[in-house]
């Protein structure tokens, strides 16, 4: 079977979408020029927690399509998204708007945790 990053595999040895995701390009993405002080360090840190956060959110126990609608969640909760209502975002993703309200306060709770 090929390297794919796209694919892991569950307790079970079954094969499950997956993100492949590079967080030493991310620290050379953020890292200030030049570590220089305890609170650049402590930035550098945070912003890696942050992401953790963040992708825990949007795919603990999660299919691809549950992480993928919770992304757009994320993003409409952030005012990041397309969607100007939630009414709308339902629509976009073929779900109602009660559960569009419920996950969009599933993802607040997750974010102010």
């Amino acid at each position: 079977m090929p390297d794919r990053p796209d694919i892991a595999f569950d307790d079970d040895g079954q094969a499950v979408g997956a993100v492949d995701f590079d967080f030493d390009s991310l620290d050379k993405e953020t890292e200030p020029e030049g570590v220089d002080s305890v609170a650049d360090a402590r930035l550098c840190f945070d912003r890696r927690q942050a992401v953790s956060a963040v992708l825990e959110i949007l795919t603990h126990d999660a299919t691809p399509k549950q992480a993928g609608q919770r992304a757009f969640i994320l993003a409409h909760a952030l005012k990041l998204g397309t969607c100007k209502t939630q009414r709308e975002l339902a629509g976009q993703l073929g779900i109602t708007p009660g559960r569009v309200s419920q996950l969009l306060n599933t993802v607040r709770r997750a974010l102010t945790a």
